[in-house]
């Protein structure tokens, strides 16, 4: 594992925990949180569902990527690595924790 690696693993540990943390705590408080599907019906119900999947698989895949699991739930053409760039790279760190960072705020600014 490089540095790399090790952040976009630590990043997905922080946005879920954070996300799963104030989760809990709202559902402590007697807000109702998750709402996929319920009052909806046809498309949009289904596509709420099918949200979810595809951010279980997402979240997976930055976890395969990180540890280095071979086993993907995907076609290989989808999840092959399309550019492998040290600037890109450097990039991407800079974007997530500016994002990260939003995120926090965000959920701070909705009390």
């Amino acid at each position: 594992m490089n540095f790399f690696d090790v952040f976009q693993l630590i990043s997905l540990i922080l946005f879920l925990s954070i996300f799963i943390g104030r989760s809990v705590w709202l559902h402590r408080t007697g807000t109702q949180i998750f709402v996929i599907g319920k009052g909806k019906s046809g498309f949009k119900a289904v596509l709420e569902i099918i949200f979810i999947g595809v951010l279980v698989i997402w979240i997976y895949e930055i976890y395969r990527h990180s540890v280095g699991i071979s086993f993907s739930p995907i076609p290989e053409f989808l999840s092959k690595v399309l550019f492998e760039s040290i600037f890109l790279k450097i990039t991407g760190v800079i974007l997530i924790i500016p994002g990260l960072t939003i995120f926090i705020f965000a959920l701070i600014a909705f009390g």
